[in-house]
């Protein structure tokens, strides 16, 4: 029972890293297959997605106020 588990632990894993993907955005990635422009971007991105969230916070808080 045990090697069984342990056996398809090990195929799920074998198969996610056949097919690596990022965890934030789904792309499909490729490590080292990046250039630094792409890799640049990638962080930007996420770095702006975080300060949209932050921002809506904090308009929906004040907006929230108003009324």
């Amino acid at each position: 029972m045990e090697n069984e588990k342990l056996r398809a632990d090990n195929m799920r894993y074998r198969e996610a890293l056949g097919n690596p993907s990022c965890p934030n955005c789904g792309r499909p990635t490729a490590v080292g297959k990046l250039t630094f422009d792409e890799l640049h971007l990638i962080l930007e991105n996420a770095f702006l997605r975080d300060e949209i969230d932050r921002f809506s916070a904090i308009v929906a808080k004040y907006v929230g106020n108003l009324w």
